[in-house]
């Protein structure tokens, strides 16, 4: 028995080591695959094909549509999160990317959807475009930021829509101090603001408690803190950051396929709290909205990307 275990014990040793040396084997060959993916993605001119590239371009497109609404009512807007991070980084979307974000001031979010079914009415879209606005559905499921979608029937199941692009606005509310103890505060709010909702309160209502318990401010203010509907603080995709008022005012500007966009003042500084100092690296661990997969499964798909592309194309081009 003391030899079996001998032998046992020296399997193991053995084990242990040729499991060490495929370790570091393994190690070698995920920094080289992250090397390579890095330069291909940051200094080669890599573009996207087919479906990718239709996504994309149907995104830039209802960003237009959302920034001819945004220029007719005296709206202001920048780009934010992953639409930022792609325009900095890569001058265009991250690679993979299949959606937008945008980020707007209290006032400007509220009055953009006061105006936005008007404007959808207006230009004969009431049929494509999908508003998900902020508040509380029937299930009970808390819809925090604003959502446009452009969705067109899904002939095999009649009772669901095909999505070709989305975009996220994100609001963002003045502050006049904070301290240590905002975090915490936020968080509370932020729960107190979304149990209002679910409990019927009016979104307007709900936010109104909500201002007054953080102490934001709508019209002017030190500084800018993502507001309770963002996706940031306590138990949210990113943590809770709070700018001086000129990281992020005046705007800069930024291309997407040759046309500026507003984007913050300081946008390294501001891409730096949302992702970390190492935002111009690709990160290790690609997080993919599984988009494409779904629509690939749809017949005709690429004629339909092309037929609804060029509809919202004459749309921006004649907007009023």
């Amino acid at each position: 028995l003391n030899k079996k275990v001998e032998n046992y014990h020296n399997e193991y040793k053995k084990s242990q080591r040729e499991y060490k040396i495929a370790s570091k084997k393994n190690i070698k060959q995920e920094e080289s695959n992250y090397n390579l993916f890095n330069t291909l993605f940051l200094y080669y001119e890599l573009k996207p094909k087919g479906l990718l590239n239709d996504v994309q371009q149907f995104c830039v497109e209802l960003l237009n549509f959302v920034d001819n609404v945004c220029k007719k009512h005296d709206l202001k807007y920048w780009l934010d999160y992953g639409s930022l991070l792609g325009a900095v980084r890569h001058g265009g979307f991250i690679p993979w990317d299949d959606d937008m974000d945008i980020g707007m001031l209290r006032k400007d979010f509220d009055k953009f959807i006061d105006v936005i079914d008007e404007e959808v009415k207006n230009n004969n879209l009431e049929d494509r475009f999908h508003i998900r606005k902020v508040g509380s559905n029937p299930k009970g499921y808390i819809h925090t930021f604003l959502q446009i979608s452009y969705k067109i029937p899904n002939e095999k199941d009649p009772n669901k829509k095909i999505i070709l692009a989305g975009i996220d606005i994100l609001p963002y509310d003045y502050i006049n101090s904070y301290d240590e103890s905002t975090n915490e505060r936020f968080g509370d709010a932020k729960i107190e603001y979304q149990e209002r909702l679910k409990s019927g309160m009016p979104r307007r209502e709900a936010i109104k408690n909500y201002i007054d318990e953080l102490g934001v401010q709508i019209d002017d203010g030190k500084y800018i803190i993502p507001a309770a509907e963002n996706v940031r603080g306590p138990n949210n995709s990113h943590k809770l950051s709070i700018y001086d008022k000129d990281v992020i005012l005046p705007f800069s500007k930024i291309k997407i396929n040759d046309k500026e966009y507003p984007a913050p003042n300081d946008c390294d500084y501001y891409l730096t709290t949302v992702y970390s100092s190492g935002y111009k690296q690709l990160p290790q661990i690609v997080h993919l909205h599984q988009r494409l997969p779904y629509l690939r499964g749809h017949d005709n798909i690429d004629e339909l990307f092309k037929t609804h592309l060029a509809k919202i194309r004459e749309i921006n081009e004649k907007f009023n």
